[in-house]
């Protein structure tokens, strides 16, 4: 199997796979975040308005951690650790649902396995040797899966249809193989087939 390993946003061409790809920013609930990882870093403080605003204008994606870091006592360490891949499965659906040129290219990758090659992370990345989790990159191969029978369902066979998410996501992630309706499309009905 083909394996393709992005980590840093200007790396052409797979570097749009990285959260801090500028260029590519989310609507969610009708707010706009520069770059999946401000959504993500800011949705750590759901009960906190004025920090997530603040991280969601932070001016370049890297900040947003600093903020995070800044406000580490009142980060809900827990609730992210159960909430985490939700959140970041619902920024990332955003991101290739409301970008053509991202979802293009993410179908364009095929069978290939999607790997974020870094060392500075386990979790979301493969370690830098292979033995991280690469959470990242399971995820966009499962939208990759998962988008073309989205679009089937819409009678739209090319990517750049858009949707955003409410920003009071229930944070479970939308099915399309088993149907679920689920968060993903809870303010969307009319845009569902059937």
């Amino acid at each position: 199997m083909t394996k393709i390993k992005f980590y840093r946003q200007d790396e052409v061409p797979y570097g749009i796979f990285s959260n801090f790809a500028k260029g590519y920013p989310i609507m969610v609930d009708g707010v706009e975040f520069p770059t999946t990882e401000h959504y993500f870093q800011a949705m750590k403080f759901p009960d906190n308005s004025e920090i997530r605003e603040r991280i969601r204008t932070a001016g370049w994606a890297g900040h947003t951690k600093e903020i995070v870091r800044e406000h580490d006592d009142l980060f809900h360490h827990e609730w992210w650790r159960e909430n985490r891949d939700s959140v970041m499965m619902g920024a990332l659906w955003a991101k290739f649902t409301q970008h053509k040129e991202a979802a293009g290219l993410l179908l364009a990758t095929g069978t290939a396995e999607l790997v974020e090659h870094t060392d500075q992370d386990r979790y979301w990345a493969d370690g830098g040797d292979g033995t991280g989790q690469n959470m990242l990159g399971r995820m966009l191969m499962q939208i990759r899966e998962e988008l073309p029978k989205l679009l089937a369902q819409r009678g739209d066979q090319r990517p750049g249809f858009f949707y955003e998410i409410p920003l009071d996501y229930e944070l479970e992630v939308w099915c399309p193989e088993c149907g679920s309706r689920g968060a993903f499309y809870e303010t969307y009905d009319d845009d569902l087939p059937g």
